[in-house]
């Protein structure tokens, strides 16, 4: 009886996990479309033997990422730091989540990586391409929130 109520128990735990419903741009947890789309690429093959990610900051997008995914590090990255990060003529690389967007029925978020390097007073962004994913969502109506539908 014992056994069965355990396993009961861990089902129901790890059900309410997996199953978030991703209903929000402003939470602090899975909910947060963001969050969730940031998961999703840290666990793909790209951010593969990554201990961390410098992403930019972003107030819409970024503000509410989490200091940690999985394994990877996460440093988000404000203006006046790139400045500092770019002198003497290093670049770095750097990701941006782009805000939610809807195209033939389907949603998605970017996330994009770019080399960033300071010339004279200005900072360039060159996009580094073969490396940005699309992670897209379908939208439920029964749970009213986003279900993760695959990454590109």
């Amino acid at each position: 009886m014992r056994t069965l109520i355990i396993s009961a128990l861990t089902f129901i735990m790890s059900h309410s996990l997996f199953g978030q419903i991703i209903n929000s741009t402003e939470s602090t947890d899975l909910s947060n479309i963001y969050i969730h789309a940031m998961m999703v690429y840290c666990d793909s093959s790209l951010a593969k033997n990554i201990n961390s990610l410098m992403v930019e900051y972003e107030y819409l997008t970024t503000s509410h990422l989490p200091q940690k995914i999985g394994n990877v590090e996460i440093k988000l990255i404000e203006y006046k730091q790139l400045i500092s990060l770019t002198s003497n003529k290093k670049s770095i690389e750097l990701l941006r989540v782009i805000p939610i967007r809807h195209e033939k029925g389907c949603f998605f978020v970017n996330i994009l990586p770019y080399r960033v390097t300071k010339k004279g007073k200005k900072l360039e962004y060159s996009l580094l391409m073969g490396m940005g994913v699309k992670i897209k969502y379908r939208f439920d109506c029964n749970s009213h929130g986003f279900v993760f539908d695959k990454i590109e």
